[in-house]
Parts: structure tokens; C-alpha cells; sequence
């Protein structure tokens, strides 16, 4: 058969079978694109708007986007395109180099410090959340926290001359009043188990009144209702002392809600409104991460991770009242089943980050996590101990990876979860791996931000750590797809991350307007970046700018 015959066998496929093969292509959008520019005939059959109505559900099972940001039934075929497109462009221009400084973004300010809603002032330091998807913004200020709707990105609105400050409407907010009052001191965000609601974790700091009473509450809401509301799931108020309150940190699954406080570790199925209360026996710390990875509850601290099988249903109990008191005196001791020391069993190690944040918790993805290595000792001349530089120390920041095998109780024990000494007879499954290790420039202010998955890309940003930038973009090749398996392999056997005088950081500005960023969310697939600020030298203005490179990222 001749070469022109085959061409004409492709060509005279049915639609139905095209269809058939654009899911499969819609795993890498670009793909798509591709076959679209090859012929007239082809063009026409794969810029149906149904084609890539299914990429973007598509891309968004990638990546774990909130599908709900995209209104994909009303968007055109143009702007369906470059939503699935989103999170391959952002990583184009990394992978290029290429910094994130273009003239046409500018900033996108939400609404005055009185914004005539429940008249709060503004938290100097707030905090805000972008969904994954871009669209929906979680601020935390002291006394509320806000869900707000950004709207699409500017590249997907109608036409070039979109407006840059397109309508922020504010959906919902939580206010904290009353004898109660409890400014927020930490929430996670996570989707329901059918992708269509975003679930909340809110633990407060103990009320002004010396009481130590704290509440914790699940809400949840469905932001493309006609009215949608921030609804209580379910809540619970703790005693607890100040020192927890102020030294806690969340995790979160779909159903599961877990609070670290020191030894502490308060358990919560809020589906069933049963909990538990564990003493842990390790070597508490300020700073330590946890986790909710594979049935197990994981802490990384400076010298080990440690992991705990999440206990059964049976051995969680129903509260006698709203009231639970997290001491040590109501809590079950428990060791960890799991425990791994760093490579050198050296240390002390500091963790930085999570390398996926706690909105994955709920997929099978590997548990990873960075930390700085240990730093050597300083050089000494004539018994004096060298001056700090001015510049960026370059340090050593590695990427672990957590692999855990369930435990078998040892013969002739029974495994009671209650039972201490059930889990230190077995010797360790658990394996430690050290995926990568890159250089790092760190100054005093340097920390990591959000980790994202985009693509075939895991993106992290830090601060100060690219001279001449406000912040920097690492990556690093990750894939949570099994349409990926050349990454998984990669992942795996370990890469590294960056190469050259740069260390491979692509840097970003953002205009301030005077004032210093506090924290920083963002969404490659909507090429949005949102901060707070403080020393806003403009009174009246919101601390919380959204930034939208979604204009630089062309196809």
C-alpha cells in the first residue's frame, strides 16, 4: 500500500474513533495541538469543543486540580485549549529559563481593608490559599477567613483587551465573634472525595479569657452553587494549654483530620465524629512536619521520621460531649510502628517542606520531603571563629522519599494499636531514600513556599534564594500520572535538580508597591501567584495582591 493510502486511511477514520483517540492524547495537551496543526481535515475533527472539554477534565485528574474553577460547559473551544494547555506553558518557560518579570502582568488588587462585608481590619499577616485550578482564594486574617472568587485567569477571558483587574467576588466568610473570638491559628484545605466541594480545617488559639478553650471545625462548601455558603461539618472544643495552641500544625484526607501539638496527636474521623488522642514518644520540636501518607501518620523531624499506622475505626470513640480535653492524662502512649534515621545519623536536619502539599493527601502519591542538610563547621583562623558573608550561604537541601511497608505483628503478639511494645519487637520495614540533593543559596529569610504539582514537573518556590529576584522557581521532573512512567522511574532512582553558576533557580518579580511579601500561593495551570503583604505604605489597601502571568504564557 502506498504512503498516500495510508494517509487517506487516517483521514477517512470515523469521528467517533478520532474522539477515542484524543483521550489518549489528552493526557499531554500539547499532543493535541499537535495532530489539530497537521491538516484541514484534522483541524476540523479535533477542534471539537468535546475533545477538549475532555482534556481539561483530564488535565485536572492530573494534576489534582479543582475542576470546578473552569465552567467548562460555557467556555469556548479557544479558552478550553489554553486551560489544558496552562500548566505545559508555565513549565515551558521554566524548563526555558526564561523569569517571570514580563510588563504586561500587573497586580490585581481584591477589595480595601473596609470592604463594607462584615468591616474586619486586615491581619498585617494574612495568609492566603489559591485552590489548586487558580480560581478560589482562601484568605486567613485574624478573626475570619474569607473564600473569595478570583475568576478566570486573564488569558481566558474574551479577547485580547480583557480587563487586568477582572470582578473578585467575595463568596463566603467565617467570622470568629463574640466571648469566644479566636483568631485563626492554622487551616488546611482539601477536596471532598467527589471533587466537587472544598472541606476546611480550622484549629483556633484558646480564647483571651485563660481558659485555654480551643475549637476545631470542619466546614465545608460548594463554590458553584447559586448561593453558596461555608456549612459546619462538624466541630469540637478542646482544652489545651497556650504553648500547644500556639505550636500546632494540621493535616488532612477526606474524611480524616489530624492536629500535632509537641507529643500530642489529636485523631478525628468528623464523618463519624470519632476521635482519639495519642501521646507520642519521640523527641518533640518546634518545626516538626506531619503528614497523612499510605495509612500512616508521618512526622519528619530534625533527626528521624517517624510513622504511625492510623488506627482502625474500633479503636476511635465517640466524644460524651462537644467538649475533649487533649492532655497527656485522656491520651493513649504510643511508639511509632515505623522509625528512620537519616543516612549519616547526623544532625540535627531542618525541615523545610513538604514536597506535596497536604491537598494530595488523599491520592497514591510518594511521601517526599526536603530538608537542609546539616552545615559543616565553621573554619577557624587563629582560634577565631570566621565572620558571617554578606551574600547567600549556599547550603545543601535534600529530598527524601518515605517508603512504607505495613507492619506484621511479631508471632505471637496480637497487635493491639494500644499496645506500645507490639510494634518495637519487629524491625523496621520502612525505607528512607535519598532522591536528590541540590545547592541552595539561603539567607537568614530564606524559606520554601507551596510545592505544585504541574505536569510532568513537581515546582517549588523560595525566597531570596536568586540574587536580583524576589523569589525563586525550582523543579524538578515528577509525574503523578501513570501515563508517566519514564518519571516514576526517575523519581525513583533520583535526579538533579539544578545545574550551573544559577543552580538552576528561574527567578520571579512581583510589583509591591513598597510594601514586603509575608506568604505566597500559587497555580501553574492558571499562571496565577498570590501574596500578603506587610508595610503596605498605602493605608486603605488589602494586603492580599493576586498576580496573573497567564498573558506571558502563549502557545
Amino acid at each position: 500500500m502506498s504512503k498516500g493510502a495510508d494517509s487517506t486511511c487516517v483521514l477517512d477514520l470515523p469521528t467517533e474513533l478520532h474522539i477515542s483517540i484524543a483521550q489518549h492524547l489528552a493526557i499531554c495537551p500539547r499532543d493535541l495541538l499537535s495532530v489539530l496543526k497537521t491538516c484541514r481535515r484534522l483541524h476540523l475533527v479535533y477542534s471539537q469543543k468535546c475533545i477538549w472539554e475532555n482534556a481539561v477534565r483530564i488535565v485536572c485528574q492530573r494534576d489534582a486540580l479543582f475542576e470546578p474553577s473552569y465552567p467548562i460547559q460555557s467556555m469556548t473551544v479557544v479558552q478550553l485549549q489554553h486551560a489544558a494547555m496552562g500548566p505545559e506553558l508555565w513549565n515551558s518557560r521554566l524548563k526555558a529559563g526564561r523569569p517571570f518579570v514580563d510588563p504586561d502582568v500587573q497586580a490585581q488588587v481584591t477589595t480595601p481593608n473596609n470592604d463594607g462585608v462584615g468591616g474586619i481590619g486586615r491581619d498585617p499577616k494574612a495568609r492566603p490559599y489559591l485552590v489548586p485550578g487558580g480560581r478560589y482564594l482562601f484568605e486567613q486574617a485574624e478573626g475570619s477567613i474569607s473564600l473569595w472568587d478570583l475568576g478566570l485567569p486573564v488569558a481566558l477571558t474574551l479577547g485580547a483587551d480583557a480587563p487586568l483587574n477582572p470582578n473578585i467576588t467575595l463568596i463566603d466568610r467565617i467570622m470568629f465573634q463574640g466571648p469566644a473570638a479566636s483568631p485563626v491559628v492554622e487551616f488546611v484545605v482539601h477536596p471532598s472525595a467527589d471533587g466537587e466541594r472544598l472541606r476546611l480545617w480550622i484549629a483556633t488559639t484558646p480564647s483571651p479569657n485563660g481558659e485555654h478553650m480551643t475549637r476545631l471545625s470542619i466546614y465545608e462548601i460548594r463554590p458553584m452553587d447559586a448561593k453558596p455558603k461555608l456549612r459546619e461539618m462538624s466541630s469540637v472544643d478542646a482544652t489545651v494549654t497556650s504553648l500547644i495552641a500556639s505550636h500546632s500544625s494540621l493535616a488532612m484526607t477526606t474524611k480524616l483530620a489530624i492536629i500535632h501539638t509537641f507529643e500530642r496527636v489529636f485523631i478525628w474521623d468528623f464523618m463519624s465524629n470519632a476521635y482519639t488522642v495519642w501521646h507520642l514518644h519521640q523527641n518533640p520540636g518546634h518545626g516538626d512536619l506531619i503528614s497523612l501518607a499510605h495509612n500512616s501518620i508521618v512526622v519528619v523531624n530534625k533527626w528521624a521520621v517517624l510513622s504511625w499506622d492510623i488506627p482502625a475505626q474500633l479503636d476511635l470513640q465517640v466524644p460524651d460531649s462537644r467538649m475533649i480535653d487533649l492532655s497527656m492524662h485522656y491520651s493513649l502512649a504510643r511508639h511509632p510502628n515505623h522509625r528512620v534515621t537519616y543516612f549519616d545519623g547526623l544532625g540535627p536536619y531542618r525541615p523545610l517542606a513538604w514536597a506535596l502539599s497536604h491537598w494530595y493527601n488523599s491520592l497514591d502519591l510518594p511521601t517526599l520531603f526536603d530538608v537542609e542538610e546539616p552545615q559543616p563547621a565553621e573554619p577557624k583562623s587563629e582560634g577565631l571563629t570566621m565572620s558571617a558573608r554578606d551574600e547567600p550561604d549556599v547550603t545543601r537541601v535534600s529530598r527524601y522519599q518515605l517508603n512504607i511497608t505495613p507492619a506484621v505483628p511479631a508471632q505471637g503478639q496480637s497487635g493491639d494499636p494500644t499496645n506500645p511494645t507490639s510494634s518495637e519487637a519487629l524491625p523496621s520495614p520502612s525505607k528512607l531514600q535519598r532522591l536528590e540533593t541540590f545547592p541552595l543559596p539561603l539567607t537568614q529569610n530564606t524559606y520554601p513556599f507551596l510545592h505544585r504539582i504541574s505536569g510532568d514537573l513537581l515546582v517549588s518556590f523560595f525566597n531570596d534564594c536568586k540574587p536580583g529576584y524576589h523569589f525563586g522557581l525550582i523543579y524538578s521532573p515528577f509525574s503523578a500520572s501513570p501515563h508517566y512512567p519514564e518519571l516514576q522511574v526517575k523519581l525513583r532512582a533520583g535526579v538533579e535538580l539544578m545545574e550551573g553558576e544559577d543552580y538552576g533557580i528561574v527567578g520571579m518579580n512581583l510589583d509591591w508597591e513598597g510594601g514586603r511579601s509575608h506568604w505566597l500561593s500559587f497555580c501553574s495551570a492558571s499562571g496565577r501567584v498570590v501574596c500578603s503583604l506587610v508595610d503596605c505604605p498605602e493605608p486603605g489597601k488589602n494586603m492580599i495582591k493576586v498576580f496573573d502571568f497567564s498573558r506571558i504564557l502563549v502557545c
